[in-house]
């Protein structure tokens, strides 16, 4: 089991990471980088509800509800995430 990092900045290229909390509308916010989150968020079309998933801007890597954690001091992602396939 690994452990859990700051994503401050991608943990596999140091890229921009935005974090996602899944209601009936998604949040997106911006990870800042001292791996807290910016006040302001952009809105997404409805996902899993309950949810907190995190995805990398630069390497299009994302971690999963399992693998993405939100605490007060910032948002945390563990293992090594999955690369987005284009369609």
């Amino acid at each position: 089991m690994t452990d859990w990092v700051s994503a401050a900045k991608c943990p596999k290229c140091g890229g921009r990471m935005m974090m996602s909390e899944h209601f009936a509308l998604t949040h997106d916010y911006r990870v800042r980088k001292d791996g807290r989150l910016y006040k302001r968020y952009k809105k997404s079309a409805e996902g899993f509800v309950d949810c907190v998933t995190a995805y990398c801007e630069s390497c299009k890597t994302y971690w999963d509800g399992d693998n993405t954690a939100c605490e007060t001091d910032g948002v945390y992602v563990r293992g090594e995430g999955m690369e987005l396939k284009e369609l």
